[in-house]
């Protein structure tokens, strides 16, 4: 805090006035009317230049009286050059540029709502931050877009560690740290494209941002393009049909505007067997410009989706049907396909929006926004039955103890390849045959109830949530060097966690007992019972059972800004402050915890801060050195705050705030012909907590293994080029080396989560293991064409190095390599069972190539347009492993390892995608 406040004044003590000539402005974009952030200008005899800020203004001071040669320049508009007499204060006004024709707005990257990585379940794991943050960085421009289909994460941090911003409101889930505009905004090009891209800790006038950047979306109607389409798209990734409609009116002369956006994707199956999809997305935007002071703004939006997911097998599997694609969760019911797995939901939000011109120095941004959340995944639950999993390692060869049996079983599934799908037929005939009499139902003595008592089950499991935002914004520039900007923020988060009978799959109903507990307190009745209030309750599709909990959260935080812009330094320091507390509701009483199951349970708090600042030397108007440097603080998230929360309120011990010092260096070069940015960065966060919970074999009950002190250090190189050897051509170039470990020892609690009892407490030796499933190490290189007549070709090679499987830390820990299966105390310490448990797998080397093509036709006679685009991705179709991990289940009695093996997820092979737009 002494350095900040040092910082700040010296921001203060450089703030200087002097009488030489200004020149000022400010440039948008000729079509949209949107300010342009970054664009060039450069003036003859001057030695420095400017570029333009968020809001598309620039200054130039210290200039001669005389004549001078003005340049204003932006890759992918054409450039103004004017010759100009400049004295005293020359204000040029409004300046707007426009694009040349052979480039359109649509062939230039905006925001990659992309649905095939949006939807993919086998790419749920990539965070929505790398498919926003595309901007005219020559580096991250690239990364965004390239690089994805290796799961590629932003320097490789864990978990989202951007800042997201929509319309003036915060978008980050209090209870995950999840951004959901990918389930909200898929397939809307038309009302997305209006973005601001902070990238790493660089200063942002709309929030104090995070460690990866600060990202800013604006669909107000008055600032997306008047513009009336319809569209379709064909592919063969999650969706194979697409069908969407623009309507956008721009600001009328009576201060409204006004702009509409719908779409429908479908599929019976996308590119992964059985990942049906059936989505509708639905976006409105009003504004009313009050005065010359005031406006308003009311968005609405929102995408009801049902889509089949895919989960993820073993290598074993995958030879046995010899597809990498091959999905458990699929199986047949009377000859047709049916998906076990299937994700519903429907986010609806509105977003109400207040500007307020208080003068011409200062500001204030008001909005509040409530988003009420559906969301659901559904799967199989059984009861006193067999895992119905078709890939469960007792059914496959490998687990057979004779060759012959294995040999047998192997010939019996490769002739048979439905066998490893889920059998539905079976499914209905054990439960129609399955009649039983329950006693003593709801607990009421003598009511005895015999039906058809299922033994398998479709559950839906419920995360449904209402949040509510509110934020204010203020930035009044204090004099022609120094801008203060500051923001208060409120967040409200209530989420209902349950599960629910979807289908009975044939049976009468299903009784809301727990089956380990039957198994671990055979001499406890009201142990085995999920609702001890109701006991041997029969479930009916829709009734919850269980588990039933609400989790609160609640965020109150602060932040302010100085920013100094000089003629040779840019500095700029910044400060937060939050407030964050939370707590669980449960909403049953769990007969193994009657005490602490039901009920609101004790409030967590903390108290949170983060500083940061940082310099831009500015060597001339084209090359920029710069540094930043952060240290901050954040709250543990919800979900791994409780050891079991679905069945108590138990708190991990001594839960703490993560910490994280971060720091960046880097060099810029804006030129005409050349851009390029060369960075390095370190990042290293401590004291994080995470949960797992897992299915033990020797306990048979599930097992939450709770581990704090988790800690991550990330440092690497970047670099990202674009060049225009000509006017037509433009090479692009981007190299990432980074190292991403675990940087720490944590100590896990293990408890059985029918049991309060902490079974063992075991320190996780995973120090220099490497964060898994994304490149540490990536290329790419790219040539593009931008042709005659609105013709573009782009074609890029992808590289990927470096990439490691997500390990389970309990086979990292003493009691995994203690007695060995001979009888020894310890197993001996580098042979190779030692090596085998105790290793990280490394993925094989990856190579993608991508190609674009896109084309747009001028209807002259009507003024319309026809647009055209094809993607395709991995033209070589490679099918290389995309993600890794071991199974959580290892088996401490014989240690071995293949008994449950790792799972696979591939990337597709060659996939495309087709657009076709037409536009009024």
């Amino acid at each position: 805090m002494k350095k900040l406040l040092l910082l700040v004044g010296f921001l203060f003590g450089m703030l200087v006035t002097n009488a030489q000539n200004t020149l000022s402005g400010r440039v948008i974009d000729a079509e949209t009317k949107v300010p342009l952030e970054g664009v060039h200008i450069t003036v003859s005899k001057v030695k420095t230049s400017a570029v333009t800020d968020i809001k598309g203004e620039f200054k130039i001071r210290k200039i001669e009286d005389g004549t001078h040669t003005v340049t204003i320049e932006m890759a992918s508009y054409e450039s103004i050059t004017q010759t100009l007499k400049i004295s005293r204060k020359t204000d040029l006004g409004v300046i707007e540029l426009s694009h040349p024709k052979a480039i359109r707005p649509e062939d230039i990257p905006q925001i990659a709502l992309t649905e095939d990585e949006q939807d993919d379940d086998t790419n749920n794991q990539q965070n929505v931050s790398e498919l926003l943050t595309a901007s005219r960085d020559p580096y991250f421009s690239q990364a965004n877009f390239n690089l994805r289909s290796a799961r590629f994460r932003n320097r490789g941090y864990v978990g989202n560690t951007d800042a997201y911003t929509m319309n003036g409101v915060p978008f980050n889930d209090l209870d995950d740290d999840r951004v959901e505009f990918g389930t909200t905004l898929t397939g809307l090009t038309g009302v997305t494209s209006n973005q601001t891209n902070i990238i790493g800790l660089a200063p942002a006038g709309f929030s104090f941002g995070n460690i990866g950047g600060s990202v800013f979306l604006d669909t107000r109607a008055s600032y997306i393009r008047k513009t009336k389409s319809i569209g379709t798209a064909f592919s063969n990734r999650t969706y194979t049909n697409r069908i969407t409609a623009t309507y956008a009116t721009g600001r009328q002369s009576d201060g409204w505007a006004y702009a509409f956006a719908a779409s429908k994707r479908w599929a019976t199956s996308g590119y992964v067997p059985g990942t049906n999809l059936d989505s509708y997305t639905y976006f409105g935007s009003v504004d009313r410009k009050i005065n010359a002071r005031h406006s308003l703004n009311l968005t609405v939006f929102g995408s009801p989706t049902v889509r089949g997911k895919q989960t993820n097998t073993v290598a074993e599997v995958i030879t046995l049907t010899n597809n990498p694609y091959y999905n458990p969760n699929l199986g047949y019911q009377n000859g047709k396909v049916r998906n076990s797995s299937q994700d519903q939901y429907h986010l609806p939000t509105a977003i109400l929006r207040h500007d307020f011109v208080i003068n011409n120095h200062s500001s204030l941004m008001t909005a509040a926004s409530f988003q009420s959340t559906r969301y659901g995944t559904s799967g199989i639950d059984w009861y006193n039955a067999s895992n119905p999993r078709p890939d469960y390692y007792s059914k496959l060869p490998t687990y057979q103890q004779d060759d012959r049996q294995q040999q047998r079983l192997t010939d019996f599934l490769i002739a048979n390849p439905n066998s490893l799908q889920l059998n539905f037929d079976n499914f209905y005939f054990a439960n129609r045959n399955n009649s039983t009499t329950i006693k003593d139902v709801d607990g009421i003595a003598g009511n005895n109830v015999t039906g058809k008592r299922a033994h398998y089950i479709i559950s839906e499991r419920r995360t449904d949530s209402k949040e509510f935002n509110f934020n204010t914004n203020y930035q009044n520039i204090l004099g022609e060097n120094l801008t203060y900007s500051s923001g208060l923020t409120y967040q409200y988060f209530h989420g209902k966690n349950f599960n629910t009978v979807n289908d009975l799959l044939g049976a009468d109903w299903f009784v809301n007992v727990d089956q380990f507990a039957e198994r671990a307190f055979p001499d406890s009745p009201n142990s085995l019972q999920n609702n001890i209030d109701k006991p041997n309750q029969l479930l009916k599709v829709g009734d919850k059972y269980g588990y039933d909990y609400d989790n609160h959260i609640n965020k109150l935080s602060t932040w302010h800004q100085i920013d100094y812009k000089g003629r040779k330094f840019d500095l700029f320091a910044a400060a937060n402050v939050s407030y964050t507390n939370f707590w669980r509701v449960g909403n049953l009483k769990n007969g193994r915890f009657p005490d602490n199951s039901f009920g609101k349970s004790a409030v967590q708090n903390f108290l949170n801060y983060g500083v940061k600042g940082g310099a831009t030397y500015k060597i001339n108007g084209r090359n920029y050195l710069y540094a930043n440097a952060a240290y901050l603080t954040n709250p543990p998230l919800f979900r791994d705050a409780y050891l079991s929360p679905r069945t108590r309120d138990n708190v991990i011990p001594g839960l703490t705030s993560e910490t994280i010092r971060t720091a960046e260096v880097g060099y810029n070069l804006r030129a005409p012909k050349i851009k390029a940015r060369l960075s390095a960065f370190y990042t290293y966060s401590a004291n994080n907590t995470k949960t797992i919970t897992f299915f033990n074999d020797g306990l048979q009950a599930l097992v939450n293994y709770s581990m704090k002190g988790v800690n991550y250090e990330h440092k690497g190189v970047e670099f990202g080029a674009e060049y225009n050897i000509t006017s037509r051509f433009t090479l692009n170039a981007l190299a990432s080396v980074g190292q991403y470990l675990y940087a720490s020892r944590p100590v896990a609690t293990i408890t059985q989560d029918n049991d309060a009892k902490a079974l063992d407490t075991r320190i996780v030796y995973i120090n220099n293991y490497r964060i898994a499933n994304t490149p540490q190490q990536a290329f790419s290189f790219g040539v593009k064409y931008s042709g005659k007549k609105q013709l573009y070709l782009s074609l890029n090679a992808n590289y990927f190095r470096e990439r490691w499987s997500e390990f389970n830390p309990d086979r990292r820990t003493e009691f995994a390599i203690s007695r060995d299966a001979l009888g020894a105390d310890k197993i001996l310490k580098g042979s190779a069972l030692w090596n085998s448990i105790l290793a990280q797998e490394k993925l094989p080397d990856a190579y993608v190539i991508n190609a674009n093509i896109g084309k747009s036709y001028r209807i002259r006679k009507y003024g319309h347009t026809i647009l055209f685009n094809l993607s395709v991705d991995n033209i070589t179709n490679n099918k290389f492993i995309v993600a890794a991990y071991e199974q959580l289940r290892f088996d401490n009695v014989d240690k071995n390892v293949n008994k449950f093996p790792s799972r696979y997820a591939y990337a597709w092979g060659t996939n495309y995608l087709m657009n076709i737009t037409y536009r009024f």
